[in-house]
């Protein structure tokens, strides 16, 4: 399935209703506060690219379109490797109940997830290893621009790794039924299954997965 065309023929949301939140966005994240993060973040380098939101914001709200959460009755959702914080808080816009977690270290991130009003888990995911408990359990998982299948040597998870994180996040995280939607990206530099590789993608659709590969997307719903 080609990607652009997955995410124009699910659209729920109208231009109008897109227009609506960023323009709440913006009174959010005014140009006035965007400006003193750019100034103390400086040196950020790359990272500086989301102290201009609305691209991303756009992104997200497309993300949220495709997995039907626009227009939609309440979800709680839970966003690994959240970055910048910009799907959760576009999820909360639109009514869910939306948690986040990704690694420390990172102070421009620290400060976006603060400006959007976001209370981050603070947690480095490794191989192998169980994702942090949570009072409740989520109608949704996801992770964007996946990174956090690197190993310590630099290897890409292995088949056992993946197998072991998709059973924690269906066993411990999702609600009977939940779905968990991973966006994947290149990686062809490491050693390890890569998205595309026969072995990972029948792990994948064992498990419930279809596929959108021109955006690298693997959608389990359910996640079984």
């Amino acid at each position: 399935m080609d990607g652009s065309t997955a995410l124009s023929e699910t659209s729920q949301a109208s231009q109008a209703d897109q227009d609506a939140f960023l323009a709440y966005a913006r009174s959010v994240m005014t140009d006035e506060r965007l400006e003193e993060l750019a100034a103390r973040h400086a040196s950020a380098g790359s990272e500086t690219k989301y102290l201009a939101p609305d691209r991303w914001l756009k992104e997200k709200w497309k993300l949220a379109d495709l997995l039907k959460l626009v227009g939609t009755p309440p979800q709680r959702v839970l966003d690994l490797g959240t970055g910048a914080g910009h799907f959760p808080f576009v999820c909360r816009y639109l009514g869910h109940e939306c948690e986040a977690l990704d690694q420390p270290g990172i102070p421009l991130y620290d400060d976006l997830c603060e400006l959007a009003g976001l209370d981050r888990v603070d947690h480095r995911i490794g191989p192998r290893q169980p994702l942090p408990a949570f009072e409740r359990r989520f109608d949704l998982v996801t992770a964007f621009m996946v990174g956090f299948n690197t190993r310590p040597d630099g290897t890409l998870f292995d088949l056992e790794d993946w197998r072991f994180f998709l059973d924690d996040v269906r066993d411990r995280l999702l609600n009977p039924g939940g779905r968990l939607c991973l966006k994947m990206i290149k990686q062809v530099e490491r050693e390890g299954p890569k998205y595309g590789d026969p072995e990972l993608m029948a792990l994948f659709e064992s498990r419930g997965a279809h596929f959108i590969p021109k955006n690298r997307y693997a959608i389990f719903d359910p996640l079984r």
